[in-house]
């Protein structure tokens, strides 16, 4: 099951980031700082390897698009 929302999850990162970023839950939290507090919990000694590698690659695929959109939205206009 880990598996399988790892995948959904990576796949809503990869098509749609804009609106990953862009989510708040009902606390104000943004969708990058819960994603970041349920990959913290699932890193965790104790929790399976299998686990880690799965996690692992989605935490690969946030950071990667959020350091595209940022250096995106971050550049300097050229004349």
């Amino acid at each position: 099951m880990l598996q399988a929302g790892c995948e959904a999850f990576k796949e809503i990162v990869k098509h749609d980031i804009k609106q990953f970023l862009e989510w708040h839950d009902g606390n104000g939290k943004s969708a990058l700082e819960v994603s970041l507090i349920i990959i913290d919990r699932l890193l965790r000694p104790g929790i399976a390897e299998g686990s880690a590698l799965e996690v692992g690659g989605l935490a690969a695929e946030i950071v990667e698009k959020v350091f595209h959109v940022s250096k995106t939205y971050s550049r300097p206009d050229i004349n």
